[in-house]
């Protein structure tokens, strides 16, 4: 068995013990036999998976009366813009979604820290928007760097 096909044949085994209603120490048991790294990979790993298979989606979406740009995280992105409009008092325009986790939500924050204005609402306008449009063009794991 191929070492990518191990580290899946584990995550697949985390997870049904977690889908079983395994205890804690149960789960802890499992990753025994891993180093410090191994466990921090294969962890981050399942983490992802789990969220892959619960539909999580990072999401970038505009309000144009605003000027903002929100990057965000939801399992149901329609009802979380639908939702932010009623609050903002605006229409949402989603822009771009695709599955991914909460860590690179995160990461997407840092990329676009130079523009923040307020937690995870950036500022809208062409730098922001050229940036958004370079990431549905070339998949969600490209390097971006603010200007």
């Amino acid at each position: 068995m191929s070492a990518e096909a191990e580290v899946k044949a584990f995550i697949d085994r985390i997870l049904r013990l977690k889908e079983e209603g395994a205890t804690r120490q149960e789960v802890k048991a499992a990753y025994a036999g891993l180093s410090g790294d191994q466990k921090n990979y294969v962890g981050l790993m399942v983490r992802q998976e789990w969220q892959r298979r619960q539909g999580w989606r990072v999401y970038f979406a505009a309000f144009p009366k605003s000027g903002l740009i929100k990057i965000g995280i939801s399992k149901n992105v329609e009802k979380r813009l639908r939702d932010l409009s009623k609050i903002k008092g605006e229409e949402a325009e989603l822009l771009f979604d695709f599955p991914g986790m909460f860590p690179l939500e995160g990461w997407y924050h840092a990329v676009f820290h130079d523009w923040r204005v307020v937690g995870e609402w950036f500022a809208l306008n062409d730098l922001t928007l050229a940036k958004v449009d370079e990431l549905r063009r070339n998949g969600p794991a490209i390097k971006m760097e603010a200007a």
